[in-house]
Parts: structure tokens; C-alpha cells; sequence
């Protein structure tokens, strides 16, 4: 049983307006002037948060003065007077701002990808046999079958092979597993352009170029390789990014991971819907040809593919800024008694 303790929201809050109302003061280069109030009261559901060095102007919400008493109280006001815990439950969030938006971004370009799956599949061989055809739309069921495959694989050969080189509880850092599913979502996008380029030319080659409503000789099984990458790279950054977030939220903010991780992909989604019309438009106005056609013959399907996939590579060098730049946090869970410790920066990656 836990006693209520408010919304965490509330403590960001406090944070915010006792920095700005100190804004004037100095901060001494030692910790000496900040309340470390370390009784439990003071913490948020027993977990204290080791101070950084990062978002310096936030520690003023920390620094004792005489304002942030009333004069028939000797306990300050908490829109006045802050904890460091509290100063570094803030800083966490701030922190992860430009991961979520780096996730949302990867969203955007993947979201395309798969837009175009059944187009592309009723103008190709669906036929397995002399009487089976593949339906167009279970095609992305490749990448479900490599989510399904690769995560076992993953957690139970890759992690501890890789942990006895690294040291790594997880092998890899949840960043660096969010890099490598970026990196496969590369590829991803780039065989999808590759392979729309052969059906279009197999199109072309064979008479169907305006016959978009016939099957090419050009089986369907051609768009399995983009999907099975798909899985393999939702399976290193959507996992990854469920595992960040958790790890890295204040403890009574864990609970809305999953709820970050669907507002990315939601938002991301509507980006790239947002993107088709765009592209859609301009393409159509420029004198050289609408690349998203009806007709996906006559379109540049391809081109769009190598727009998304350039956005993934411009996503993936910033991702891997923000992530040198980040510092993870470092967590005392102290149920009973909070033990000293001495601050210490992390490492990035």
C-alpha cells in the first residue's frame, strides 16, 4: 500500500515556478547551498535521484532562502522551495523530450512504407500454387513473423553472448538498441525503393504499364525482405523504446511508458499522412509527374521510398547526437533509510 502523494505533474510544476522566482540568484560551483532534504517525505515513492550537472538554471529551485518560509512556519512552502530530487525528476523528463521526438520521427518515415503494401501486391504474381493466391494485405505478416523470431532470439543468445564482452546488464544500452532498429529501418526503406524500381521496370518491360490492374511476372514474395527487416527493426528500437522510457521515467511516471510510446507513434502516423499529401501535391504540380499515382506504374513509388529513407538517415545522425549529449539517471530506491552517496555522471551510450 502506497498513500496518495498527488500527481507527479504537480512536483514538475513546483519545480518550474521556484526556478523562475529564483532566477536572480547565483549558483555556488558546490552543492553545499541546495536542500538535500534526505527524509522520506522528501522523496517520491522512496526513490532519490543522484544531481547532475545538466540544466543548471533548474537547481535554483533548490536553494534555501528566507522568502521560501512563512513567518508562523518553519516549513517552506514547496512552490518556493525544492528538493535536488525534485530539481532531477524534472530534468529526467526534459531529457527525454528529444529521444520521443527522434522516435516520432522514425515513425513518420516507416509510417509510408507500409501504405502501399496492398497497391503493390495486387499488381504483382500472388500466386502460391495452381489455386492459392496470396491476399495483399497479409503480406506484412513477414514482419510480424521476424517481431516474433528475432525477440527470443535476442533476449536469450544475443544479451548474454554480448554481456560477457560489455559488461552490459542488457548487453547494449536501451540507446544503442534504439540505434541499430534505426539503422535496420534504413535499410529497410532502401530495399523497399529498390525493389519498387524492379517492379516498375518488370511493368515496363512487359507491357503492363497500363494495365495496373493486371498481375506482373513478378511474384509478390519480392516484398518480403522489406518486411522482414521491418520486424527485425521494430524489434531493437520499439522494444528499446518501451525499455528507455520505462527505465528512465520517475518512478510514479513509469506507468505512462506505454502511453509516451503510443503518443510518438500516434503523432508519427499523422506526420507522415501529413508527409503523403505533401509529396502527393508538389510532385503532381511540378511538371514531371505525380510520384503517387493511382496507376503505380506510371508513379514513382521508388522515389517516395527514397525520400522516406533519407529522412531516416537525417533522424538517425541526429538520434545519435542527442544521444552523446544524454545522461542517464542513476536511482537510490531507499525504502526505509536513504543511504549517501556521491553524485557521479554516467556514460552516454
Amino acid at each position: 500500500y502506497v498513500d496518495p502523494t498527488g500527481s507527479p505533474f504537480t512536483r514538475l510544476a513546483q519545480v518550474v515556478l521556484a526556478s523562475f522566482r529564483k532566477r536572480n540568484l547565483s549558483l555556488s560551483p558546490n552543492l553545499d547551498q541546495l536542500d538535500e532534504d534526505q527524509s522520506e517525505n522528501s522523496l517520491w515513492n522512496g526513490e532519490k535521484r543522484l544531481h547532475t550537472r545538466q540544466f543548471k538554471c533548474l537547481d535554483r529551485a533548490a536553494i534555501k532562502t528566507r522568502e521560501d518560509f512563512s513567518e508562523n512556519s518553519s516549513v517552506p512552502s514547496p512552490w518556493k522551495l525544492c528538493t535536488v530530487n525534485q530539481v532531477e525528476e524534472l530534468k529526467a523528463v526534459i531529457r527525454l523530450i528529444p529521444i520521443w521526438f527522434s522516435c516520432m520521427l522514425s515513425a513518420t518515415a516507416l509510417s509510408g512504407h507500409k501504405l502501399f503494401v496492398v497497391p503493390q501486391g495486387n499488381s504483382m504474381n500472388r500466386h502460391m500454387g495452381k489455386s492459392f493466391q496470396i491476399p495483399a494485405a497479409s503480406i506484412p505478416i513477414f514482419a510480424s513473423i521476424s517481431f516474433l523470431l528475432w525477440v527470443p532470439i535476442y533476449d536469450r543468445l544475443i544479451v548474454p553472448t554480448v554481456r560477457k564482452f560489455t559488461g552490459h546488464p542488457r548487453g547494449i544500452t536501451t540507446l544503442q538498441r534504439i540505434g541499430i532498429g534505426f539503422f535496420i529501418s534504413t535499410i529497410e526503406l532502401a530495399v523497399g525503393g529498390l525493389v519498387e524500381s524492379k517492379r516498375r521496370n518488370v511493368a515496363r518491360s512487359s507491357g503492363f504499364i497500363n494495365k495496373p490492374s493486371d498481375a506482373i511476372p513478378m511474384t509478390v514474395f519480392w516484398l518480403a525482405p522489406q518486411y522482414f527487416l521491418h520486424g527485425l527493426g521494430e524489434a531493437f528500437w520499439v522494444v528499446g523504446e518501451l525499455d528507455f522510457f520505462y527505465d528512465q521515467l520517475p518512478t510514479t511516471m513509469s506507468s505512462m511508458a506505454a502511453a509516451i510510446y503510443w503518443l510518438s507513434s500516434g503523432i508519427g502516423h499523422y506526420m507522415g499522412t501529413v508527409m503523403l499529401v505533401v509529396v502527393h501535391r508538389v510532385t503532381g504540380h511540378a511538371g514531371h509527374g505525380d510520384w503517387l499515382r493511382d496507376n503505380l506504374n506510371t508513379g514513382h513509388l521508388n522515389y517516395f521510398f527514397y525520400l522516406m529513407g533519407v529522412i531516416q538517415v537525417l533522424n538517425l545522425g541526429f538520434f545519435l547526437v542527442i544521444s552523446r549529449w544524454y545522461t542517464y539517471c542513476k536511482d537510490i530506491n531507499v525504502p526505509h533509510k536513504l543511504e549517501s552517496e556521491n553524485p557521479q555522471k554516467d556514460s552516454n551510450l
